[in-house]
């Protein structure tokens, strides 16, 4: 017969407490309220986002670029070619192009601000989604609203344009649309004056022959067109009024900021006046080779001030513009340099 030795009476008193210490911790209140742990292989609640380096490697042994534009050439064709010398030259076995035809393995364009913000809205009413979706590559420069009149014609209000011959810009281009919008916000219609429809180049022929009362553009400051005038004779630049579209700029004309134009910046200015600018914005189509975009935004950040030589502005592109907020989100090719330069932080 074996024999059978009971359990000493500490040996259950501590079974007991055990049990009775662990229930009292699975039901306290602090652990209720607790999010579950992620299991151990699960990955981190919040991540960066990295770029893969084998997305970059698609490297062919040439690229075709091309940079197309709703803005006129008169506009767009200075900045579009300085943009193409830093790539070609920088950027290796790139060949770039300007509003060509073809097949390219990058579809770019140079579109302001406030026409994009119209397509994605549009596009967000009708509910429709957008034709070779675009995102952006980099923000370039002010495209300012200047309405410019000879000084001696006595007119120093956009109120005093009544019946006057005002040239717009070419007829449904990007800068006439933007034009009307404009005058529209601050109370004025076309039908307040006689609109003439023709771009900036011929404009300042126009005025020069005193054909026209008044050219309204929107232009880079300063437009080499103007200042070529303003070598010729006195201008004067007319200043927004409206204290509404002052005040409520981005509520009015979404994309634009208002901004002040300093004395001088054309001969014989004499003081600053207030006006309005959307942004000229460089764009991609969203399928656009990773390798493209990161290849041109280091050759144009790289060699910003060489690219302002061959375009020259008298604003500075400035690295913390990339952290404005867009109507669009960047191509993830521009991210990564943006990244490794600590351009970009939202």
């Amino acid at each position: 017969m074996m024999n059978s030795t009971k359990p000493p009476l500490f040996f259950w008193l501590a079974i007991f407490l055990a049990v009775a210490g662990g229930a009292l911790y699975l039901w306290s209140p602090a652990l209720l309220t607790r999010e579950p742990l992620p299991p151990a292989d699960s990955p981190p609640l919040f991540q960066e986002e990295l770029i893969p380096y084998d997305l970059l490697s698609d490297v062919q042994e040439e690229y075709s670029i091309n940079i197309k534009s709703q803005l006129s050439e008169d506009e767009i064709y200075q900045p579009a070619m300085a943009l193409c010398v830093m790539v070609e030259k920088y950027a290796d076995e790139m060949n770039c192009h300007f509003q060509q035809s073809g097949q390219h393995q990058g579809q770019l364009e140079l579109i302001s601000e406030a026409l994009l913000i119209d397509q994605v809205s549009q596009s967000g009413i009708y509910g429709t989604v957008l034709k070779n979706q675009k995102q952006i590559v980099t923000p370039l420069y002010a495209l300012a609203f200047q309405c410019v009149v000879r000084k001696s014609s006595g007119i120093r209000r956009l109120s005093e344009l009544s019946n006057k011959k005002v040239a717009v810009g070419a007829l449904n281009s990007e800068e006439e649309l933007l034009t009307r919008r404009l005058l529209q916000a601050h109370g004025i219609d076309y039908s307040f004056f006689e609109p003439v429809y023709i771009g900036l180049t011929a404009a300042v022929k126009a005025m020069e022959a005193g054909l026209i009362d008044c050219i309204a553009t929107h232009a880079a400051l300063p437009s080499q067109p103007i200042a070529q005038m303003a070598a010729n004779f006195d201008i004067v630049l007319l200043p927004l009024e409206n204290v509404q579209l002052i005040d409520g700029i981005e509520s009015f004309l979404p994309g634009y900021k208002m901004i002040t134009v300093p004395s001088q910046t054309y001969k014989g200015m004499d003081r600053y006046i207030l006006t309005a600018a959307t942004k000229v914005i460089l764009a991609a189509e969203r399928e656009t080779k990773l390798v493209i975009t990161y290849e041109l935004t280091k050759a144009l950040y790289d060699h910003m001030a060489e690219y302002k030589s061959v375009f020259f502005i008298d604003q500075e592109i400035k690295g913390n513009q990339l952290n404005d907020k867009y109507p669009l989100s960047f191509h993830q090719g521009a991210v990564k340099y943006y990244w490794e330069r600590d351009l970009i932080w939202n």
